[in-house]
């Protein structure tokens, strides 16, 4: 039996790609709005299933004509993005660096 397919416009809660590709914005962008609202920096309309990061449609669609009207820039969440990926993600201690040259 083949599973059918949710059009995007009736699904309750979107996934990041589903509402990156809604938004016409990029995956880290809604990724890096979503974790900033997750520790209170703004009020993106996210939440999470377990590890897996989830945007509720219609508190979207507000939050989009919110920013709209408001002339609100996403400044912020940007330069998270950029400094995300210019850092390195390493869990635990930082490895030891090799000084070649003198002792």
């Amino acid at each position: 039996m083949k599973q059918e397919t949710i059009p995007v416009w009736e699904k309750a809660a979107l996934t990041i790609e589903e509402a990156a590709s809604y938004m016409g914005v990029h995956e880290n962008l809604v990724r890096a709005l979503a974790n900033a609202s997750k520790h209170d920096l703004n009020d993106f309309p996210a939440f999470w299933v377990g590890r897996v990061i989830k945007v509720a449609r219609k508190p979207l669609l507000k939050w989009l004509e919110d920013v709209a009207t408001s002339h609100r820039d996403l400044n912020r969440a940007v330069a998270m993005v950029e400094n995300a990926t210019k850092m390195e993600m390493r869990r635990g201690r930082p490895r030891k660096r090799i000084i070649s040259g003198g002792v």
